[in-house]
């Protein structure tokens, strides 16, 4: 019996978990289409295209690991040896986790390239992006030619801690690149307001990455640690949490809305990507890069007379700066 908590245990506790997290990201895919059907078209596009590629790969990684506990547990109730020989919609299973993976860290990896307008550091995040693609895609291809479980204790074992070690290193590089980027807009910043937004934005990006990359560790400490399958229970979830972290990106984005209107800066949310300082322009000669400008932030009462008027001298270079972090997030 013992040994069916380091098999079948981990397995339907990863189901279990995958399931709940897969019910998270249907409604937090409801919530983007309704709260953001109105973004541009070309944006639309391009988000709801990945959206609805991981949405059905989650369903299709969440029917096979059902299929598989359900053959496992009813089918061949009792019968050890089906345990450690699990049906193949457990590794088909494996096949989707690789491609979601693949298509959340893609995704992340890219708002680099609009942060920073270079391609180095994408370059490599592809790179990495795709090696461990192709490491997943052969440990499937062992798992569904061997015999069971005990292919990740040999032939797969080495394959298996790439694929294990080079999750977490994609996930700390896009989380790393990002902030540094976002800090550097931070110092050149002048302005509380717009420093404010960005340590949000800094803030966001760790908290959209800390949970995937703290899984793959544990998943791997697991399985170099632990002689069972518990380390499965995190490879079933995973997927699960990099779908969740995607979205949460994307829904996320009403927090900085809702800083913007909230702080001082005179600038208004345009398409919920770009902040684009609005008002009337004066420019004068001999400024060396700056732009005076005048805007009136006008707050009515009951009697419709002005509260507060704003008259602020603005950086060009900083409104830049906040408009290209916040499309970033997108």
């Amino acid at each position: 019996m013992s040994q069916l908590h380091g098999t079948l245990g981990a397995i339907a506790i990863g189901t279990a978990v995958g399931t709940l997290l897969f019910g998270i990201q249907t409604m937090q895919t409801f919530n983007y289409y309704d709260r953001y059907s109105k973004d541009p078209a070309r944006l639309t596009v391009y988000v709801c295209r990945h959206l609805a590629a991981v949405w059905f790969l989650e369903l299709g990684q969440t029917i096979a690991i059902w299929h598989a506990l359900y053959r496992i547990a009813v089918t061949f109730h009792g019968q050890i040896a089906h345990v450690l020989d699990p049906p193949l919609s457990l590794s088909f299973a494996v096949l989707f986790s690789t491609l979601i993976n693949a298509t959340v860290q893609t995704f992340f990896a890219l708002r680099i390239w609009t942060v920073s307008g270079s391609y180095y550091i994408t370059i490599v995040c592809a790179i990495l992006i795709t090696t461990r693609f192709a490491f997943s895609l052969t440990m499937f291809a062992m798992f569904l030619e061997s015999n069971g479980f005990g292919i990740f204790e040999n032939k797969a074992h080495w394959t298996m801690i790439v694929v294990c070690s080079l999750g977490p290193a994609i996930d700390l590089l896009i989380a790393g690149s990002l902030c540094f980027f976002l800090w550097k807009r931070r110092s050149e910043s002048h302005f509380n307001s717009t420093r404010k937004l960005l340590d949000t934005l800094i803030l966001w990006c760790i908290e959209t990455t800390a949970i995937t990359c703290a899984m793959g560790v544990m998943q791997l400490i697991f399985f170099l640690a632990e002689s069972n399958l518990a380390w499965m229970t995190f490879n079933l979830i995973q997927p699960k949490l990099f779908s969740n972290s995607l979205l949460a990106h994307l829904n996320g984005r009403d927090r900085i809305r809702n800083l913007n209107q909230n702080s001082d800066l005179h600038s208004l949310v345009r398409d919920d990507l770009a902040f684009a300082c609005r008002g009337t322009q004066r420019s004068r000669g001999g400024l060396d890069g700056r732009t005076n400008q005048e805007s009136q932030v006008a707050s009515s009462n009951d009697g419709g007379e002005p509260v507060f008027s704003i008259q602020s001298t603005v950086k060009s270079d900083d409104a830049s700066s906040c408009r290209k972090a916040a499309m970033a997030q997108a």
